[in-house]
């Protein structure tokens, strides 16, 4: 059950409620003019919160940099996610502490202001949604640089678009095929992320016919907006033992 919104907090770089606890960090520009930085979400024993694409039950981030200043092209990534039960539905997030690493171009000579508007979902036995703004001055403070650092390497590792993985659409529109040549038949696992207005379900792994090397999962679309179509792209994460790696724009192909 969801309580109602609460209303955005004072900008400061941290804040606190019941069940989480969130910190925004921001490094100075490099030599190319990029500024790094993470939203670091400490959540408490017990609670958990979701990815982009969460499932029936949960509420997927929404992250608003629009208010920074002198910074432009802001760009959030995603470390490896993990699927839980909620009553009878399955949703996909986070049960520990996570951090979302995201970066962004100076876009002038000012010294830039990183601010977050945000929107989350946290839950225990109830989920609350969270809303907090924040702002970060970047700062080449060690603190910083170890946060920064420690989202960045929980990071899957990305993968081109030749790496041979598929995406069809059923000659009927309502499922994608994911095939994955170099992937473990016995271990992988995927997760899926659609645009705006799409919603798909649980992948569901399927035999590939004679000797076929690597893994496939079909994945019902559960909901899509109007009018019709397909996606043009979505994003894989593949999982397999300890490794992870994430094609985050695969071309889904028409039938």
């Amino acid at each position: 059950m969801l309580l109602g919104l609460l209303g955005p907090a004072t900008a400061a770089s941290e804040f606190r409620q019941d069940g989480v606890a969130l910190r925004l960090v921001a490094l100075p520009p490099d030599a190319a003019g990029r500024v790094r930085g993470a939203l670091e979400i400490q959540l408490e024993p017990g609670w958990k919160t979701y990815w982009i694409d969460p499932g029936p039950a949960g509420l997927a981030p929404q992250l608003d940099f629009s208010r920074s200043e002198s910074l432009q092209a802001f760009d959030v990534e995603y470390p490896v996610p993990r699927r839980f039960q909620e009553g009878d539905l399955t949703s996909v997030g986070y049960l520990e502490p996570v951090a979302l690493p995201f970066e962004a171009t100076s876009a002038s000579p000012d010294k830039p202001l990183v601010r977050l508007d945000l929107l989350i979902g946290v839950c225990r036995e109830i989920c609350v949604p969270v809303q907090a703004s924040l702002t970060a001055e970047p700062t080449a403070g060690l603190s910083a640089q170890a946060a920064v650092a420690a989202a960045r390497a929980a990071l899957p590792e990305p993968v081109p678009p030749i790496a041979g993985w598929t995406a069809r659409s059923s000659p009927d529109g309502r499922s994608l095929r994911i095939t994955l040549p170099d992937a473990s038949p016995h271990d992988a696992d995927i997760f899926v992320a659609a645009p705006a207005g799409w919603s798909l379900g649980q992948p569901r792994r399927v035999v590939l016919a004679g000797e076929a090397p690597g893994a496939a999962f079909d994945i019902a679309i559960e909901r899509r907006p109007t009018p019709a179509g397909m996606p043009l792209a979505i994003a894989v994460l593949l999982t397999s033992g300890e490794s992870a790696r994430l094609s985050p724009s695969l071309i889904v192909e028409q039938p």
